[in-house]
C-alpha cells in the first residue's frame, strides 16, 4: 500500500469521526456510569459504517475504548474536568503495523459529543480534525 493510500485511509477514518454526536454528563451521579457514542459514515466503498466511544466515568476518571475502521483501542489517560470537558488518548496502528495515537479533547451538548482529534505519529502532530459523535438512541 502506497505511503499516500495510508494517509488517505488514516484521514478518513479521522473525518468519519467529526460528523456524529456523543456527551459525557458531567452531573452523572451514579459511580461508574456508561455510554456509548456513535459516527456514522460512509466509507471508500461507499457502505455505511459506524465509529464507536464506549466510556465510562468515575469522578474524574474516564474509561472505555475507542472503535475506528473496525480496530478498537483501550482509552487511556482519560480524564474528565470540572467544567465537563473530556480528555483521553487512543492507539492505533498502520497497516505496517506501525503505532499512532490519536489525542482526544471535548465536551458534550445535548445529544452530541465533539471532540477535538489530533492525530500523533513519530511524535509530531500529523492531524487536527473536530468530530461530532451522537449518543446512541439505544441508550437512555
Amino acid at each position: 500500500m502506497t505511503r499516500r493510500r495510508r494517509w488517505t485511509i488514516a484521514l478518513i477514518a479521522l473525518g468519519l469521526l467529526a460528523s456524529s454526536g456523543a456527551s459525557i454528563p458531567n452531573d452523572a451521579k451514579v459511580p461508574g456510569h456508561a455510554e456509548t457514542w456513535l459516527y456514522h459514515f460512509k466509507g471508500l466503498d461507499g457502505k455505511e459504517q459506524t465509529n464507536i466511544l464506549k466510556v465510562r466515568r468515575q469522578a474524574e476518571d474516564l474509561t472505555g475504548t475507542l472503535k475506528l475502521a473496525g480496530e478498537e483501542s483501550v482509552l487511556r489517560g482519560g480524564k474528565v474536568e470540572k467544567d465537563g470537558t473530556i480528555s483521553f488518548t487512543s492507539t492505533f496502528t498502520t497497516t505496517e503495523g506501525e503505532p499512532f495515537d490519536f489525542r482526544c479533547r471535548g465536551r458534550a451538548q445535548d445529544r452530541m459529543l465533539r471532540l477535538q482529534m489530533e492525530m500523533i505519529r513519530d511524535g509530531r502532530r500529523r492531524l487536527v480534525s473536530i468530530v461530532e459523535f451522537e449518543r446512541d438512541p439505544a441508550e437512555k
